[in-house]
């Protein structure tokens, strides 16, 4: 995905900051997707603006490549993620390089059906191809 080159990017930035001796302290947390974007066009969170993604209950349809309906994701809410930053921040010991979060670990067809059981309608799946 186009999105993690900057991440990885950055990452390795880091590991070579610290190569010979520890510079800078950092941690890496991997939350997944903000659950807060499955409000779609709501808001729930001060500073996480509504995003579109391929779950569209207010609009009652989702997009899925075919057979990866079993893929599975990772949803964090974005209130979970600030608190644990929070406390990582106020943390006085040294931190780890990969950080301990993790959201509700689910697949693309439990969303959709949890998606399904909230509206109390069956959503259309729009079925995209990898390419």
């Amino acid at each position: 995905m186009p999105w993690w080159v900057g991440k990885e990017n950055t990452r390795e930035y880091l590991r070579k900051v610290n190569q010979n001796e520890k510079v800078l302290q950092y941690i890496l947390f991997q939350p997944g997707l903000f659950l807060d974007y499955l409000a779609f066009p709501y808001k729930t969170a001060k500073h996480v603006d509504p995003l579109q993604s391929v779950f569209d209950y207010h609009n009652n349809r989702a997009i899925v490549v075919d057979g990866h309906e079993d893929a599975i994701m990772t949803l964090t809410t974005a209130a979970d993620v600030a608190a644990i930053v929070a406390r990582a921040v106020d943390y006085e010991g040294d931190w780890p390089e990969i950080g301990g979060i993790r959201g509700n670990r689910v697949t693309f067809s439990q969303v959709i059906q949890i998606g399904e059981k909230i509206r109390g309608v069956l959503l259309p799946l729009l079925n995209s191809t990898e390419d």
